[in-house]
């Protein structure tokens, strides 16, 4: 079934599906996408402890998924999809599970557990993040969807324990 949806997402060379994956999915490389929506979720929502909170989720999220990549050690998904568009890049790390997409699915839980509108703005952002890593042939739709749920799970319960400790502490 792995495969089956790999292929599906991941599109022939020189058509327009590949065309778009070529010109968005580097958009979603790397802390991207967070690096633009600190600044703007600052700005517009005046939280600097959710986005702290976050940023730390995403240093504990890319922790565990590097532990648990090493771990499992699954390879990339390249030799099942030789004839389809691939990134540029190639990664030499493993493929499960997906650390951008955990990185992704932590930081919108850290932000989740005390500004939930700023979290439902960014949630369409972790998706993205999620499909890029399978249309660009970075990775199994599985390693992305283990990313996810280990990022929700490293965010909401940093999240909850920082927010915890902000309440309990009688000097805040």
């Amino acid at each position: 079934m792995d495969r089956f949806i790999l292929r599906r997402i991941t599109a022939r060379p020189g058509t327009a599906k590949a065309a778009l994956v070529e010109r968005v999915a580097p958009l979603a490389d790397d802390l991207k996408p967070w690096l633009v929506a600190t600044p703007i979720v600052l700005a517009v929502r005046r939280r600097p402890r959710s986005v702290l909170r976050a940023w730390l989720a995403i240093g504990l999220a890319a922790a565990a998924s590097g532990t648990a990549s090493a771990a499992i050690g699954r390879d990339r998904p390249g030799a099942v999809v030789r004839d389809r568009a691939h990134a540029a890049d190639r990664p030499s790390s493993r493929s499960m599970p997906s650390t951008h997409t955990a990185n992704a699915a932590a930081f919108v839980a850290a932000m989740a557990v005390d500004d939930r509108d700023a979290a439902v703005v960014l949630l369409p952002v972790a998706a993205f993040v999620a499909w890029s890593r399978v249309a660009s042939a970075r990775h199994y739709p599985s390693d992305v969807t283990v990313g996810a749920i280990l990022g929700a799970a490293t965010g909401s319960v940093l999240g909850r324990a920082t927010a915890w400790l902000a309440r309990a502490d009688p000097g805040q």
